[in-house]
Parts: C-alpha cells; sequence; structure tokens
C-alpha cells in the first residue's frame, strides 16, 4: 500500500537497521512515508548474518541521492566489510560532497589513511576500532599532519578528528634545488 504523503515530513534523523535483505523498491518505499529531502543525519546499523548482500550499494546510492540534505553518515557493525567486500576505495567512490561528518567502523589501519585522502570534503571523521589499537592513533595523526591540519580526540576505541584545510606543498628554494642536484650526482 503506498501513501500519497509523507507521515512524517520534517524527519531531520533516520536510523535504519538492517536486519534483512534490503528489498526491490526499499528507497522508494521508505520515501513514501519519510521525506528523506529533510533528513540531516543517516544511521546505518548492520545485524544481517549474512556476509554479503550485493543490492546494498545500489541502494545506499539512491538512498543517499534522495536524502541529499544528508551532512552526518554513521555506519555501525562492520556494515562496510559486508558491502564493499573490505575495499575501502569502493566505499569512497559511494560517498557523495554532502557528507561532512562521518562515523565508521574500522579494521585496517590503512583504510582510515583512504578515507582521509579520498573523502576530502569531510569536516570531520570519528574511526571506531573493531579491537583496541592503541597505537593506530598516533600513527595516523602523524601522517595525517603533514598533509591537513586537524585537531583529534582519542581513546582506547576511538579517534576522531576535526580537519582544517590541506596542507600546500612548499616550493623549494634555489639552494634547496642545487643542494638536489649535488645530492644526485654525488650517488
Amino acid at each position: 500500500v503506498q501513501l500519497q504523503t509523507c507521515q512524517f515530513r520534517n524527519a531531520s534523523n533516520l536510523n535504519i537497521r538492517i536486519d534483512n535483505p534490503w528489498p526491490v523498491d526499499f528507497v522508494q518505499h521508505l520515501s513514501s512515508f519519510i521525506d528523506l529531502s529533510h533528513l540531516e543525519k543517516l544511521t546505518l546499523v548492520d545485524e544481517l548474518a549474512e556476509d554479503f548482500y550485493p543490492n546494498t550499494p545500489i541502494h545506499f546510492v539512491i538512498l543517499l541521492q534522495q536524502a541529499y540534505n544528508v551532512r552526518s553518515l554513521v555506519f555501525k557493525d562492520k556494515w562496510l566489510d559486508k558491502t564493499c567486500g573490505s575495499n575501502m576505495e569502493n566505499f569512497c567512490s559511494l560517498i557523495p560532497n554532502h557528507i561532512k561528518y562521518l562515523e565508521i567502523d574500522i579494521s585496517i589501519m590503512d583504510d582510515m589513511k583512504i578515507i582521509l585522502n579520498r573523502l576530502d570534503h569531510l569536516l570531520s571523521v570519528t574511526f571506531r576500532f573493531i579491537s583496541r589499537k592503541q597505537h593506530w592513533p598516533n600513527k595516523i595523526i602523524k601522517w595525517l599532519s603533514t598533509r591537513r591540519d586537524a585537531t583529534y580526540s582519542t581513546d582506547l576505541y576511538t579517534l576522531s578528528i576535526w580537519l582544517g584545510k590541506k596542507k600546500k606543498k612548499k616550493r623549494k628554494t634555489c639552494e634547496q634545488m642545487t643542494n638536489d642536484i649535488k645530492r644526485i650526482k654525488t650517488n
């Protein structure tokens, strides 16, 4: 039964708990009772027992296209591992520029670097570690400090980063270039 008007016209926050494969018409059905254009925050909680369900990324992209005012995106319970096959590059390609705040579970340290490199439109990101990763925050902050201004907060299981401007590469002076040439000749 399709409703003629949205019952939740002004909803700004939507939590979707996934415990069954997404139906083919999921987004269309959802938009029949929620005005997706008013959403500002979207949370996806994965409780599905299956390891992989290929239609989820398609529905996710369609959902974000219709929920074009979403600024904050939260992924819980290894949603990424199941939908993108642990491929962070694929995940990043699904995230539109209107997303400014991201919170996500992480199980691979390099995935944090990929997110920070690829999603440069983010204003903040919170990484939740699947297990305690005591050394990860320091390594990531050190790596990030050469690329971008940032402020951060960390505890045993999370790293929250507020991102500033990208750092510009400094141009070398004539003296530095001459020294580089001398080093090449002596080797």
